[in-house]
């Protein structure tokens, strides 16, 4: 008599209820995971565009300006321009999920890539939500860029 592998349906259905199990498990945590994604996207793409613009005026030997157009006090893109208006770069802001928000419109990099001000540059990207860290970049008056996530806010 010849015997045939494969499955029962009674070992079918055993697996196929252990996966539920861990699917449901897995589930309820991928939301913060993928939503800490994007918040670390915005906060990559802004560190990205502010360096190559203090990059770009350190090369050039003159002025990158980095402006931001703002609604509702939100980020909605950036553009980086040189004296002449040449744009170095242009970058959309955030999607809906996630707000980006800084303390003001425009950061001037000077030919030695400092501020043209002699005050730090705050930027926030917050989702309002507990599950996933506010995400913080500063730039101080040296032109040092520098990213965190969570506490302390910028100071």
């Amino acid at each position: 008599m010849l015997k045939h592998g494969g499955f029962t349906l009674v070992e079918l259905m055993i697996t196929v209820a252990i996966l539920a199990i861990l699917a449901m498990v897995a589930v309820p945590n991928f939301g913060p995971f993928v939503q800490g994604g994007r918040m670390d996207t915005v906060q990559n793409r802004l560190v990205g565009s502010l360096s190559q613009a203090r990059s770009e005026a350190i090369r050039r030997g003159e002025s990158v300006t980095v402006t931001f157009t703002l609604s509702d006090d939100e980020v909605t893109q950036w553009v980086s321009s040189d004296e002449s208006g040449n744009e170095v770069r242009q970058e959309s802001g955030p999607d809906a999920s996630v707000s980006l928000t800084v303390t003001q419109s425009a950061v001037v990099f000077t030919q030695d890539g400092e501020l043209a001000t002699a005050s730090n540059v705050c930027f926030v990207a917050t989702d309002d939500d507990d599950d996933t860290d506010v995400r913080y970049v500063q730039i101080n008056a040296a032109g040092r860029i520098r990213s965190w996530d969570g506490a302390p806010a910028c100071g």
